[in-house]
């Protein structure tokens, strides 16, 4: 298990991209935003609003919860062999700390 953790750290999570390598939901990797995220009342039913999770994508927060995700909304891509779904999935399973 590895575990991609994200601090807000003064907004520092938004000033570059990192890259997460060889994310395996089987292996019971995680994504922790929490730090970015706390405060905000995020939750399952409006996940969507803030969080934004795909292979083809990367990690994007959006901390305003409109769900635009526009310029500046990305903080991690993936890379190597990755096996990620969604953000509602990786919620559910615990993969996804938020």
């Amino acid at each position: 298990t590895d575990i991609f953790e994200f601090d807000s750290n003064g907004g520092d999570a938004f000033v570059s991209v990192d890259t997460i390598h060889n994310f395996d939901e089987t292996d019971f990797d995680k994504i922790d935003i929490s730090d970015i995220l706390s405060g905000l009342g995020v939750n399952a039913g409006n996940l969507a609003q803030f969080v934004d999770i795909s292979a083809g994508v990367g990690v994007r927060v959006d901390v305003t919860g409109s769900g635009s995700f526009g310029a500046g909304t990305q903080i991690a891509s993936f890379s190597g062999t990755t096996t990620v779904t969604d953000e509602a999935t990786l919620l559910t399973n615990g993969q996804l700390l938020i």
